[in-house]
């Protein structure tokens, strides 16, 4: 090779300095086309993101101030509400000591009267449990009594459309029934609220009432004469302690004024915690008991 060629040669290769200086470049070109796009990519990945969390958030905020305008009214009538609404017990009070129990799976009629003066209901009463605490004609009129029910006129248990019926043997006088004979008292459970109808009863002891258990609704007769009187009612009442009383078997307009039985104006003397129903009827909720005991009054 010759001289010339030689030098023309030694001018085209590169210097240190510039080949350092074309490596960086290199070095730059392949950052700008590599680094710039992901860290474009991964901006707009957290743009998004951040986009996202602030749309969740003024769509939370949306339904916040959407709850906030919904009115009470609209609010009412949830499931909870509703069951609590429904458990209820309707009570009917014909006179003397019948009586219609009416729970959202059953109706109970208790010791249907013959035509001792008060009205005859009309024929017949559909009930599911027909209760007779004896066999008297004035608690056992089973002409009043409608429907495929189940008839409870003897000592023992049962479960009945959800209710449970217990009949406990007592007596209608002093004499263990040697005068007037055995008489049924029915306890029935319902919802956790607990039932008593004592019918006839005449004479009881620590021993029976203790059998009786817990007693929240106590329908008791106060009438005297063929069945315990006034005082032997509130003495039940103090050992028992129910929440709500129902006095019956005592004498009204309605019955022959030759009835030797007493008003009930002896049994409710001095008593505030009364209430009267115009109707003959009530209603009581199950959930919502009164806290003190209270006397239930039916004026028919």
């Amino acid at each position: 090779m010759t001289n010339t060629a030689m030098a023309h040669l030694k001018l085209k290769i590169p210097g240190g300095s510039q080949f350092f200086g074309m490596a960086f470049f290199s070095v730059r070109l392949c950052i700008s086309m590599f680094f710039i796009p992901a860290l474009f990519l991964v901006s707009c990945f957290f743009l998004q993101t951040a986009y996202a969390e602030e749309n969740i958030s003024v769509k939370n905020e949306k339904f916040q101030d959407a709850a906030l305008k919904v009115k009470p009214e609209e609010k009412t009538g949830s499931a909870s509400e509703k069951t609590f609404e429904e458990k209820t017990a309707k009570i009917t009070w014909f006179g003397h000591s019948m009586f219609l129990i009416e729970f959202e799976s059953a109706r109970i009629l208790i010791d249907p009267f013959s035509d001792i003066g008060y009205p005859m209901p009309i024929r017949p009463i559909h009930c599911d449990i027909c209760i007779v605490s004896h066999k008297h004609a004035d608690h056992s009129n089973l002409n009043l009594a409608g429907g495929a029910y189940a008839l409870k006129d003897s000592e023992g248990f049962s479960n009945v459309r959800g209710v449970g019926v217990n009949l406990i043997k007592s007596y209608h006088d002093r004499k263990l029934g040697a005068d007037r004979g055995i008489n049924y008292i029915s306890v029935f459970d319902y919802d956790n609220v607990r039932f008593a109808h004592l019918g006839d009863l005449g004479a009881y002891d620590d021993q029976l009432l203790k059998s009786l258990g817990r007693v929240d609704v106590l329908m008791i007769p106060v009438g005297g004469y063929y069945t315990i009187d006034a005082y032997d009612a509130w003495e039940i009442i103090r050992y028992l302690n129910p929440k709500i009383i129902l006095p019956m078997h005592y004498k009204t307009e309605k019955l022959n004024p030759k009835n030797p039985i007493d008003t009930a104006e002896k049994f409710i003397s001095g008593r505030r915690n009364i209430i009267y129903f115009e109707n003959g009827s009530c209603e009581i909720k199950l959930n919502d008991l009164p806290k003190e005991e209270m006397i239930y009054m039916f004026n028919l």
